[in-house]
């Protein structure tokens, strides 16, 4: 280093630096516990489920999955939604 400053570093608080990285929000469906009784689909307002072409739930729209939200998951009679970030 020659004492020229660099590019300049942009500044970070501690409470930034050690926060998780922001993650996705959204439900996974286990198909092995998945009745397809479509309770998720007439449950969510924000338009999350559908069903494809079998008639079978799927998850379309993961970003429109309200952070924080898992009622979905308390709806489904198998247990059959987790969320990966959901603790």
């Amino acid at each position: 280093a020659n004492g020229t400053p660099g590019p300049a570093m942009a500044s970070f608080t501690p409470e930034q630096l050690l926060a998780p990285p922001n993650r996705r929000w959204y439900p996974v469906i286990d198909y092995s516990r998945c009745t397809n009784c479509l309770e998720c689909l007439d449950f969510c307002l924000f338009g999350v489920y559908d069903v494809n072409t079998l008639d079978q739930i799927v998850v379309q729209n993961q970003d429109n999955c309200k952070k924080g939200c898992p009622a979905c998951s308390r709806v489904c009679p198998e247990q059959a939604i987790m969320f990966p970030e959901y603790k």
